[in-house]
């Protein structure tokens, strides 16, 4: 019988096995446990292309919605930013409990 420390552990391993390999940061490039703000973090880690920093720091919806409508950005790349971010969130706090 396992404790659920193992099956945690075991279900946390699962997890991080679904990030893909390129959208994963290295352990040496991690910012200290100590840092009080990791916000800047996505658009330095050189994960993200600055096109992808340009989209997932648009804060307005609105002008996300127009980019989209008029062709600048398509869906699939939108999508594939927002992926990347959240995966580069997930390995600086760890908010998600599921990757699918």
């Amino acid at each position: 019988m396992s404790t659920w420390q193992e099956v945690a552990e075991a279900k946390r391993a699962q997890r991080e096995a679904l990030i893909p390999a390129a959208y994963k940061v290295t352990l040496d490039s991690l910012p200290p446990v100590s840092t009080d703000s990791v916000i800047d973090f996505p658009r330095k880690c050189g994960i993200l292309s600055d096109r992808e920093v340009e989209i997932t720091e648009t804060d307005d919806v609105s002008v996300l919605l127009a980019k989209l409508a008029s062709g600048h950005y398509t869906a699939v790349e939108v999508l594939e930013a927002f992926i990347k971010r959240t995966c580069i969130a997930h390995q600086l706090v760890n908010p998600l409990t599921e990757i699918h």
